[in-house]
């Protein structure tokens, strides 16, 4: 992107765009050199893509689960009341988010409350 100034202070024109026929002013922040600006948008350009949501209905989740570890998350349910939370939680949502927070702590704490190996928690919160 080639900026030139527009005229008013802090606006330029996009000077690819202009050539192309397309008038696009670029207002910089208060105090903002056009350096500074061109900066933001290579880092931007360059920056790792945000990771992609994957949302599976809540049945298709739990079919994952063999039936001695559903038993095993229904006895967790009765004593942790964040296990309780979570199954709640997506049961209502009728999805569960597998790439959200709440699920990869969900996750981590069923390993840890010995309800799931981590090999088969891998399995069943798998985005594939």
């Amino acid at each position: 992107m080639r900026l030139i100034p527009e005229g008013r202070p802090n606006h330029y024109l996009d000077a690819e765009a202009r050539e192309a026929g397309v008038e696009h002013i670029v207002v910089l922040r208060e105090g903002q050199t056009v350096q500074e600006f061109l900066d933001e948008r290579a880092a931007e350009a360059s920056a790792e893509p945000e990771p992609e949501i994957v949302i599976i209905p809540y049945a298709a989740f739990r079919a994952r689960w063999e039936p001695e570890e559903l038993a095993a998350l229904f006895e967790a349910k009765k004593t942790d009341w964040r296990v309780e939370d979570y199954v709640t939680l997506a049961s209502a949502q009728n999805a569960v988010n597998l790439s959200s927070k709440t699920t990869k702590a969900a996750k981590a704490l069923l390993v840890a409350a010995g309800v799931l190996t981590a090999e088969r928690a891998d399995k069943i919160f798998a985005a594939d």
